[in-house]
């Protein structure tokens, strides 16, 4: 029955206009012979029983649609939400290196390094952050010099343990 009704979708258009046609010619079905008007007699018929299959077929299709785009709609505003200021310091260590937060579980809070300007923008963002005065100090360095990758620039910061729970 599904691969009737997907077909029936498939040929919509041209099931249309045979009933387009059907409705025009059936004025003049007395010039025509009696094998022709029960030919058109079982078109019409079958055009009038694809018309509510192609409604069901499209409710269906927009019901699935809309149920995709709801959930489209909810994981978005999920992933807009901000995450939270531990996880987004952990992430943000764990890219630069993660031997800082390694090195955090085993008692070290004091670091020292050279940040790449992409790196030092994060770690300002993170530093302006309101939560940041419980989990980070910074203090930038004046010095800068030229790696591999651009500009990289001094800074020493100390993270509170609490940061890993």
């Amino acid at each position: 029955m599904m691969r009737f009704v997907i077909w029936i979708a498939n040929h919509a258009l041209w099931i249309s206009l045979i009933g387009a046609v059907c409705t025009i010619v059936v004025r003049f079905e007395k010039f025509f012979p009696r094998w022709l008007h029960t030919s058109l007699l079982f078109v019409s018929l079958f055009v009038t029983l694809a018309t509510p299959l192609l409604g069901m077929l499209k409710k269906s299709l927009d019901d699935q649609w809309k149920t995709n785009m709801q959930q489209q709609i909810a994981s978005a505003l999920k992933a807009a939400q901000p995450k939270p200021f531990k996880e987004r310091l952990k992430a943000f260590f764990d890219s630069v290196d993660p031997a800082i937060l390694a090195a955090l579980r085993n008692g070290n809070t004091k670091f020292h390094g050279f940040f790449y300007q992409d790196q030092l923008g994060a770690l300002r963002s993170l530093a302006d952050d309101p939560e940041a005065q419980k989990y980070l100090r910074v203090e930038y360095g004046s010095l800068s010099e030229v790696r591999d990758r651009g500009v990289a620039s001094e800074a020493t910061f100390e993270l509170d343990p609490a940061v890993l729970q």
